[in-house]
């Protein structure tokens, strides 16, 4: 039987790599860019900047994904240890905010602790809206100086159009006892989270992970085929160079959304359920500059509306290489992702001016940083998050079965449509696991 796999990202490159361990030798992957790794790409601009398609880094949860990545990367690789941080009230805030909250300023803690100390006395039992479960958790003080105004950024709704259910790891939960504690004893808590400790490319960025890990099948990943459209009933597909290919199963890790405007369904129950799906585009900014001081952050969230981004990735402190002639002593770069709906536009000058504005008010580049300006850097990129919205599970719940019983299976990040299972391994796992369903056989263990 024949497998075609759409999109070279993690997911895609993780059903090939499955297929090619199955021993099987029909199949192939077609990818609509130029180049592998999806939305963990990485590129060079003409002034020798190195830029990721947003901040990824890479921790994995998986021993499989660990070993496939090792034996593809090596050495390669730099380790940190994350030095992530707030930056709001013209304070630094250790990540997570919750949990470091004695670096506010006087006022500002106290309403955060007034806050927790009702959640002591007031636990909402049944939350449904994201809004609602961010208070009953981390009371109004919290919220209102922090999560409300980052995931408003993240987002671009309005947080009672975002469910509870997702959560789980993806947000730190809170210990009043702990947190109080901290405040007294002047300690930090920055331990949260999987990525913790990460690791990154010595060259080439996250990209160069994706371009090693498909080079053993590069001969049955086709590059520039963009899809046209999809025949469920023929199992044909068609790209726009005016080519095509059959198949016998498709798995998919085009948005969802996409797939199925390529497949022309007319269904009206899954076309009414695609009306539930909502994502955000985002616009990644680059300054890339000279003769600035080193700091050691690895990104910063920036949740005040004088800034146009909601986090900066200072990339140069993840490897030298990311700079040109690898001389992180003499060039920065600062990457900036500003969110937008699908279907807006960002003024991508007022956007820079307002990120290299917000930096400086910050203190992280000098008062004449304009003058140390060697690149400028803007890439759109479409679908970058898959909103949790309300109804996000009931609609899954009838496109995703209906594309099965056609033969079309849906993965990764856009293709499940699925922000809690979105990161690099968890992306290459999904795609792992679709082959070996179909194969009906557990090769990972």
């Amino acid at each position: 039987m024949r497998t075609v796999v759409i999109g070279a990202g993690p997911a895609g490159l993780g059903a090939a790599r499955r297929l090619a361990e199955a021993g099987e030798t029909d199949w192939a992957v077609y990818e609509a860019h130029g180049y592998v790794g999806g939305m963990s790409a990485s590129h060079v601009d003409e002034a020798g900047f190195l830029w990721d398609e947003g901040g990824h880094v890479l921790f994995s949860r998986y021993r499989y994904v660990d070993a496939v990545i090792d034996e593809a990367m090596g050495d390669d690789f730099l380790p940190y240890e994350r030095s992530a941080w707030i930056y709001l009230l013209n304070s630094w805030v250790p990540y997570p905010f919750q949990n470091n909250l004695r670096h506010l300023p006087k006022e500002a803690l106290l309403d955060c602790l007034e806050g927790l100390t009702e959640l002591a006395v007031r636990r909402e039992k049944s939350v449904k809206t994201f809004k609602d479960w961010l208070l009953a958790n981390f009371g109004s003080g919290i919220c209102e100086y922090f999560l409300f105004r980052h995931n408003g950024k993240l987002w671009t709704v309005p947080l009672d159009e975002v469910g509870a259910y997702w959560t789980g790891e993806s947000v730190s939960a809170i210990n009043v006892r702990h947190v109080l504690s901290d405040v007294i004893f002047g300690r930090d808590d920055t331990g949260f989270g999987a990525n913790k400790y990460f690791k990154y490319p010595l060259h080439g960025g996250t990209g160069e992970i994706w371009r090693r890990v498909a080079a053993p099948f590069a001969d049955k990943v086709a590059v520039n085929k963009r899809i046209q459209s999809i025949d469920l009933d023929k199992k044909e597909i068609s790209f726009a160079d005016g080519g095509g290919d059959a198949y016998d199963n498709l798995i998919s890790t085009m948005p969802l959304t996409k797939l199925l405007e390529a497949c022309g369904v007319t269904d009206k129950a899954v076309k009414s359920a695609a009306g539930e799906l909502k994502s955000t585009n985002v616009l990644v900014v680059g300054a890339g500059l000279r003769d600035e001081e080193k700091n050691s952050r690895a990104w910063v969230y920036y949740p005040e509306e004088t800034a146009p981004f909601y986090r900066c990735t200072h990339l140069s402190n993840y490897s030298p290489y990311t700079v040109p002639d690898g001389d992180a002593e003499k060039y920065k770069s600062y990457m900036f992702e500003v969110a937008y709906r699908p279907g807006e536009t960002v003024d991508r000058e007022a956007a820079f001016e307002g990120c290299l504005a917000a930096i400086k008010a910050a203190g992280v580049v000098g008062p004449d940083c304009r003058d140390h300006l060697v690149s400028r850097y803007y890439n759109d990129v479409p679908d970058a998050y898959p909103i949790p919205t309300l109804r996000r599970e009931e609609a899954l719940d009838v496109i995703l079965p209906y594309l099965n019983s056609r033969g079309v299976f849906s993965s990764g990040r856009m293709g499940a449509w699925k922000y809690e299972l979105a990161s690099m391994d968890q992306a290459f796992m999904q795609g792992v696991h679709t082959i070996e369903e179909l194969l009906g056989q557990s090769l990972s263990g």
